[in-house]
């Protein structure tokens, strides 16, 4: 099991990294051949790739929910993520055949952005009942100066987002529901970023050391699709090539950053077994390093 708990975050790190390479190399055969059909079935692939990690979010998310009884908040919270990555797959699924079918030009192809709105409100609603939970401990009294700088810049980033409003893929569809959910994606990716970073901070006042960890990770899986699609519509940057080469790397891989963050929660759930199966097999031995681990921290 202490082997499996290791395997896991290093198997997710190499399908980042193989993911953001191969997005480079998309990149590459896009400049070296426009008119090449290569890079549009490689994109097609890339759904699958966040399909794949989002599969594994699920799995991962299905065993942490289970540490929690019944009707607990943080058993709703780890329940809604697990429903936020599932509209994630269908997302990615039914834009992978939205690409295979030759859909593109057509309107179908915007109403993908139903299942992500679903994937970001849920998402959102989980980090809400997970502050719930910890508040109603007592935790998360105090903020630091440094949290609203953070809170103000992906405020910011939103907006500027928005600003460009008018170039988004679906801003112009014909169904007034896509446009709507097209135009509120900047604070789709907004929210559920500073509800993390206020999470965050009371994981710190808990020393948290692998739930802040997780947070962190969730952080970034937000700002990178902030700055992914904020890129993309900046017409300076778009057409960068340099610019162009990181946003494909970034675009194929960022749904893992999502992976890591559950995976390190998930290695909470495999310690906690093993301290369980220990006991079980041998519970007096347990019990004396307990005592001897008290008393150490008495005497500090």
């Amino acid at each position: 099991m202490e082997l499996r708990r290791r395997l896991v975050p290093a198997a997710i790190w190499f399908a980042l990294i193989a993911s953001a390479v191969a997005g480079a190399a998309f990149h590459v055969v896009q400049l070296m051949n426009p008119a090449s059909l290569a890079p549009e079935k490689a994109l097609q692939q890339s759904h699958l790739i966040h399909a794949a990690a989002y599969v594994l979010v699920a799995l991962l998310c299905g065993r942490i929910r289970a540490d929690y009884p019944a009707r607990s908040g943080m058993r709703t919270a780890w329940s809604l993520v697990l429903a936020s990555a599932v509209m994630a797959i269908l997302r990615n699924g039914y834009e992978w055949l939205v690409m295979t079918a030759g859909w593109m030009v057509t309107p179908l192809r915007g109403w993908h952005h139903i299942p992500l709105a679903l994937s970001h409100i849920l998402l959102a609603a989980a980090l809400i009942a997970m502050w719930k939970s910890l508040t109603a401990l007592g935790f998360g009294r105090r903020f630091r100066w440094s949290d609203y700088v953070w809170a103000g810049l992906i405020l910011a980033g939103a907006f500027w987002i928005w600003s460009f409003r008018a170039g988004m893929s679906d801003a112009q569809s014909e169904f007034r529901v896509i446009r709507v959910l097209q135009l509120l994606t900047p604070i789709m990716y907004a929210v559920p970023a500073l509800i993390a970073l206020g999470l965050l901070r009371i994981s710190d006042e808990m020393e948290g050391g692998a739930l802040a960890t997780s947070l962190r990770y969730l952080i970034a899986f937000h700002l990178i699709r902030m700055a992914l699609l904020a890129v993309g519509l900046t017409p300076a940057l778009s057409f960068s090539p340099g610019w162009m080469a990181v946003k494909w790397a970034a675009s194929w891989s960022y749904t893992w950053v999502f992976a890591l963050g559950v995976a390190h929660r998930w290695q909470l759930t495999v310690s906690a077994t093993e301290l369980e199966e220990r006991y079980e097999a041998d519970p007096e031995s347990e019990l004396a390093a307990l005592s001897r681990a008290v008393g150490t921290l008495g005497r500090r």
